[in-house]
């Protein structure tokens, strides 16, 4: 089955149902990161050092702290939401170096990083090629 396309929209291409997908952010740089994320959180989980109730935790807290800022955007308080947003800031900043501090100490892990981060380079500077020669076919820059 072929999809219908106005005709002010209509281009060469046909698109076939089969071949729609529903991967909006694909390659939206690759999640910002969250790979590498999932990458910790698994290696923590596996040598001890966290564990299953503590990462929902986690995931439980950031679902309401979502929450409460949505409250405090929606109520109008600019100055509470700064303050809030001010906090929050410098709670990442204390867990991004204790991060970085375990990963610096598990070598393993730092290993498994660089790899999935060449890995996503890769990846990207292929996508790129593909689109310089997609747009050489066409004519445009």
């Amino acid at each position: 089955m072929v999809l219908s396309v106005p005709a002010f929209a209509q281009t060469d291409v046909d698109v076939e149902v089969d071949d729609v997908t529903m991967d909006v952010a694909k390659h939206a740089r690759e999640h910002r990161n969250n790979g590498i994320k999932n990458i910790v959180a698994e290696y923590m989980l596996e040598q001890g050092d966290i564990t299953q109730e503590e990462l929902d935790a986690l995931k439980a807290r950031r679902a309401a702290v979502r929450e409460e800022l949505k409250a405090l955007k929606e109520s109008g308080d600019e100055e509470a939401l700064a303050a809030r947003i001010a906090e929050l800031r410098e709670e990442r900043a204390a867990t991004r170096e204790e991060i970085k501090a375990y990963i610096d100490s598990h070598e393993d892990l730092a290993a498994i990083i660089q790899e999935r981060r060449e890995e996503v380079r890769d990846r990207r500077d292929q996508r790129r090629e593909e689109r310089r020669a997609r747009r050489g076919e066409r004519g445009e820059k």
